[in-house]
This record gives C-alpha cells, structure tokens and sequence, in this order.
C-alpha cells in the first residue's frame, strides 16, 4: 500500500487550513458586502485510498463551494459555485474542477415569469481516466461556457414554456505517451438550442407534458479520425408528467425521441430513445429515496464513431437514524453504446456511508463505494475508502 510522505502531509495541512480559514469567514463577508443576501460557505476535506484491478494509490481532496441568493418582490437573483482540488498517487496537487452558476427571475405578473441564467465550468481529467485514449499521458482541460433564457405564461390549468441557449465547449490538447501534443480542436463546438414545453394539469397532484427541443452544433474543425465534421442538427421530442404529493412524492419522468443528422452525408444519423427522470420519496418522516435517469449524446474518440450514447441510473437511499447520525447506501448503472457498432461499456456501482453532524457548523463523513466497468475486451474494478470532514457556515 503506497506511503503518503511527511512533506506532501504538510503541504495538505497547510492547503486546507487556508481554504478552510476562507471559506469558512466568506459568508459573513458576503453578508457585508452585500447586505440582504442569503450567504451560504462550505469546505469539504477527504481523503483515502483507491484500488483498481489490485493496484493501490491514496487519494486527497479539497472540496470548496459557496450560494448567494437575494429576493426582492418578484426579483430572485442567484450565484453559486464549487471546486475540487485533488491528488491521487503519484500525480500532483491539481484543480480538477470549477464550476461557476448564476441566475436571475424575474416574475412579470401572477400568471407569467422570465429566467435567464449564466454557467461557466472547467474540468481536467485524471492520468488514471478510463476512458482517455490509450496513447494519451495527460487528457486536456475541457471548459464549458452556457448563456440560457426562458418565458413561462400560466393560462388556468395549462402552462407554456419558450426556452433558448447559447453554449461554447472546448477541449485543450493533449499530451500524447511520446511528449508531443495533439489538439483536440476537432472537439470544440459553438451550440445553440430553441425548445418548448406544454403542460397541463391532471389533478392537483400530477401534470402531463410535452416537450420539443431543436439543436445545433457547429465544430471548428472536421474529425481527423472520421474525416468528416461533426456539424449537425438534433431533435428531441419527450412526454412526461410531474407529481408533487404533499411533500411526499415530487419530481419528473420523461420518455422521447432524439435523432441527430450530421452535415457530412458520410455519418450515419443517430437516433435513439432518452429517459429522464428526477423523483425524491419522503417514506418516512427519517428516510428518503432518490431516483435519478438521464441520457446524453456527446463526441467520442473511439474510432469510426461521431457520437456516443450515455444512459445513466442512479438509485439512493438515506436514513436519518438520530439527530446526529445519517445512514445512505445507493446502487448505479451506466451504459455507452454507438450507434453504428455494438460494441458497448457498462459500468455498475454500489456503496454505503455515514454521516455524523457534530454541530451546525462540522460533520465528518465516511464513505465506501464499488465499481465494476466492462469494456469489450477488459474488466476492471475498482474498489474505494474515504473519510474527511465538511466545515459549514450561514
């Protein structure tokens, strides 16, 4: 089992005492600062060991966030983001991610309401990253960059909701087994989308729904790989309902269609089914169930392949077994498939954890979880042991 050194232990120590000192003072200066609004400040430091297929390394992590939320009348403005900085074996301290959110509601009357909202992100992949390329040492940085808006009018028991977007992603090169870079230019997108969605009330418990969504992505470069740009266009019809039962039962679930034809006449459209869902349980006044199902199409390095389909699952339960003491155990499947191969990867997971809440301001948490991935031609799996504390202020 690999050794954590007394100089890395020392650096750990002296990075989560700064960002806890911060994080844990930034409400109230938020609250100075902007008098009126809801502050809210949190850092989370873990760490444990990973295996994978026997092999062992020790993971650290520092897990910062933060919400800002005013109301006034019929104005609701919101910010909020977090980070993640990590190190795991061998591999440096490193910002693995950053994600930045900010919305604002406008409601114009009692039957009408305008949102727009603005997200930025930015994610660095690990050395030890399944689904990096087999060549590649070091993935690229990804950021993503997100501008939205919408109009909802409530007529009686039928609502309608006219949406649009405007997004960038981009993929930085990456450094290749040999120490030479390849670009991935052939990966960053200009996307732009223009949806709606009818609902009508059944009972006061349950809504029905249609939604329509249009797409286009237009990519700088064409595919070295295909030999053919990615641009195209994608449709997507779904029909759903949603329930909101005295608090007991709340959310959505959906079933559709999407199909999505290239430019290039030389790519094969893809066309699939989606699910979504979003429900929360309250079974008890201690326990709850969370169910989660999404699917997403997105590029892909793998070879003759424009786009891959995910469809993700996800299935939590948490029990709160005193004042202080939180139980949860949750299970997970994924699948990516192509459409034009059948070759697929499906990745299956389970774990458990316990949460203490030692005061408003400080839990610790421990947290075990199991992954089986199943590629073609290999099987791994991968084993993990974390622990660590969460430092909370309003």
């Amino acid at each position: 089992m690999p050794i954590i050194s007394k100089a890395i232990l020392r650096r750990t120590y002296v990075m989560s005492a700064l960002c806890a000192g911060f994080l844990y003072s930034s409400a109230t200066y938020a609250q100075e600062i902007f008098g009126g609004w809801d502050a809210e400040s949190a850092i989370s430091l873990r760490g444990g060991f990973e295996n994978v297929d026997g092999a062992s390394s020790y993971l650290l992590s520092i897990d910062p966030e933060f919400s800002l939320q005013r109301q006034e009348d019929d104005l609701l403005v919101g910010l909020s983001g977090n980070a993640s900085v990590d190190k795991i074996g061998a591999d440096q301290f490193a910002a693995r991610s950053l994600v930045l959110e900010s919305n604002l509601g406008l409601r114009l009357n009692q039957n009408a309401q305008l949102d727009f909202g603005l997200n930025y992100g930015v994610s660095q992949p690990r050395t030890t990253d399944p689904d990096l390329p087999d060549d590649v040492k070091v993935g690229g940085h990804q950021q993503q960059f997100g501008i939205t808006g919408g109009y909802t009018q409530q007529f009686s028991k039928t609502a309608v909701q006219l949406r649009g977007a405007v997004g960038r992603s981009q993929s930085a090169a990456s450094l290749l087994n040999d120490d030479t870079y390849q670009s991935n230019a052939d990966q960053n997108a200009w996307n732009y989308g223009l949806g709606a969605r009818l609902s009508r009330e059944l009972t006061p418990i349950v809504s029905a729904f249609v939604d329509v969504q249009l797409s286009r992505s237009r990519y700088d470069t064409g595919s070295a790989i295909l030999g053919a740009s990615r641009n195209n266009w994608s449709y997507e019809a779904q029909i759903g309902a949603t329930a909101d039962f005295d608090e007991r039962l709340r959310g959505d679930i959906s079933v559709g269609q999407l199909r999505q034809t290239f430019d290039d006449a030389s790519l094969a459209a893809v066309q699939t089914f989606t699910y979504n869902a979003n429900l929360e349980w309250q079974a008890t006044q201690t326990a709850s169930v969370n169910l989660s199902v999404n699917t997403s199409v997105s590029p892909t390095s793998v070879a003759g392949e424009a786009m891959q389909i995910v469809n993700v699952g996800r299935v939590a339960f948490n029990q709160q077994v005193n004042s202080r003491v939180q139980f949860s155990v949750f299970g997970e499947l994924e699948r990516q498939r192509y459409q034009s191969s059948a070759d697929q990867i499906r990745t299956s997971g389970a774990g458990f954890g316990l949460t203490y809440q030692a005061n408003k301001q400080l839990s610790a948490f421990a947290n075990y979880s199991f992954a089986l991935r199943q590629e073609p031609t290999t099987v791994s799996r991968t084993h993990k042991i974390e622990a660590g504390l969460r430092f909370n202020r309003q």
